[in-house]
């Protein structure tokens, strides 16, 4: 049941009807069926998998919880037992794909089949229940109420991709239940309303073209390689950014407020900032529960650098069974060690590093930016032929298509080109805006806020209900072939 459809728009009404309907001892439970007859929408049995995994790490947590014995070894099996199921639903495949090659050359029997469909957002809830189990280790008191803990994870909203919801958080909206006239509608429709429009008008028109090009990324010139890449940057951003608004639109009309995934990622001054911007859940539980662990920032530089390097590769794994995951997530802990060394390098220099010139600002987001496209390739190209082909189409300009992929004629790009250019004048002015926003009004991380609320908080407030109506109107009307899943669903 996708976001974007309309049995899920009638699925959402009645869950919300139902739920402010409800006398509050009973919208809790409401909401936990309404979330598992979501789920089972895809592969019904694989809610048995949810249900499991959520017993499972309901003891754990009151067993840390009430227990001074045995602790650390309870943490361990919880962990354990967390990343045993991901991997087998996950990973036993891929892992047999590599393997056996390397021993079909000693037993000649047939390579064996292995049909293991993925459940959709296991990768999301099991991160989700690690954290748990982490934080009653570390002496946050755990979720005694079994509907509030399961709920914790299999909140519709944020079932499928996320964001990676932090406990404590959620404990704290339990504790403070909203009432429905405190529900933030306007900004509930408004998000949803947003992400509809970033997944329908800008992913699902782009994703056709991005499909063409890498399907046949030997016929592609520079310009229509550079038109397939920064296509995809902009597909793979509305359409995860779109699912989380979508998300997080629906929880706020439900009473619910979920974290926020993503600040302007393609502003990002260096490798280190898009991380902090993009997919930002994710991103912190990274670094909560694995980079520092393994030692984080307090060892030498060398084992700094290797911690980056393990804590992406890694990363990229999570992301999917392939090589081509882990080779991106490896990339991307590259470049984390590249801008570490250089700012190790300017060490003495740190006092002037808070006094960029401006256009010094817009250099590192152009570079920053480009760097992340790279990446892009080797998170889309599925094979070493692919990824070879582009990034070679990408780094000759004189190399010449041929005939087949004609990405840059308006005949065949039509409305994609359009969006495509749409999406470039996005990127441009958030740099521009960024790079001149003044710092008093800038934060450090952070993208300026929007200067019409700055400015006129008056005008911006009605403005919005029009900007929602056009913009639901405009999606309502755009030509739509079949819907499309979301990226990240996969996941």
């Amino acid at each position: 049941m996708l976001f974007t459809t309309l049995p899920y728009a009638l699925f959402f009404a009645a869950v919300f009807v139902g739920h402010w309907l409800l006398p509050p001892p009973l919208r809790r439970p409401w909401l936990l069926v309404a979330s598992y007859v979501f789920y089972m929408q895809a592969i019904p049995q694989y809610a048995y998998l949810i249900g499991a995994m959520t017993l499972a790490n309901y003891g754990f947590g009151l067993l840390l919880g009430t227990t001074v014995a045995w602790r650390r070894a309870i943490l361990i099996t919880a962990i354990g037992a967390n990343l045993a199921t991901l991997a087998f639903f996950k990973y036993a495949a891929f892992a047999l794909d590599s393997i056996w090659p390397l021993v079909r050359h000693v037993d000649h029997t047939p390579e064996p089949v292995v049909a293991i469909f993925l459940p959709l957002g296991i990768s999301f809830f099991t991160f989700e229940f690690i954290h748990y189990v982490v934080e009653v280790y570390r002496g946050q008191p755990p979720i005694r109420h079994p509907i509030d803990f399961a709920l914790f994870a299999a909140f519709f909203p944020t079932q499928i991709a996320g964001p990676i919801k932090r406990f404590p958080d959620w404990v704290k909206q339990l504790r403070q239940p909203t009432r429905l006239r405190d529900v933030r509608a306007d900004e509930g429709l408004s998000l949803i309303v947003r992400g509809m429009a970033k997944k329908i008008i800008i992913a699902d028109t782009l994703s056709p073209l991005v499909a063409v090009a890498f399907a046949h990324p030997e016929r592609l010139s520079f310009v229509t390689a550079w038109c397939a890449i920064y296509a995809f940057a902009a597909q793979i951003y509305a359409d995860f950014s779109g699912y989380t608004d979508i998300g997080r639109g629906c929880a706020l009309l439900l009473g619910y407020s979920v974290p926020e995934n993503f600040a302007a990622p393609y502003a990002a001054r260096s490798p280190s900032e898009f991380w902090d911007r993009w997919h930002i859940s994710l991103s912190r539980w990274l670094r909560d529960y694995l980079y520092i662990p393994l030692g984080g920032s307090r060892r030498p530089l060398p084992r700094v650098c290797m911690n980056l390097l393990i804590t992406m590769a890694l990363g990229g794994l999570w992301h999917g069974a392939a090589w081509h995951f882990m080779l991106w997530g490896g990339y991307q802990g590259l470049l984390l060690v590249g801008q570490r060394l250089w700012e190790a390098r300017k060490a003495p220099d740190v006092a002037r590093a808070g006094q960029q010139h401006r256009w010094q600002v817009l250099f590192g987001q152009i570079a920053t930016f480009h760097l992340v496209c790279v990446g892009w390739v080797l998170f889309r190209a599925a094979t070493p032929e692919a990824l070879g082909n582009v990034l070679l189409a990408a780094g000759t300009p004189w190399r010449a298509g041929a005939a087949g992929v004609a990405l840059v004629q308006p005949s065949a790009l039509g409305l994609p080109a359009l969006v495509l250019a749409a999406c470039a004048a996005l990127v441009v002015w958030g740099w521009l805006r960024e790079a001149f926003t003044p710092r008093s009004v800038q934060s450090d991380m952070a993208p300026a806020a929007p200067l019409s609320a700055a400015t006129n908080p008056h005008l911006a407030l009605a403005a919005r209900p029009i900007a929602i109506i056009a913009l639901l109107v405009l999606v309502c009307i755009w030509p739509q072939g079949a819907a499309q899943r979301f990226i990240y669903f996969q996941f």
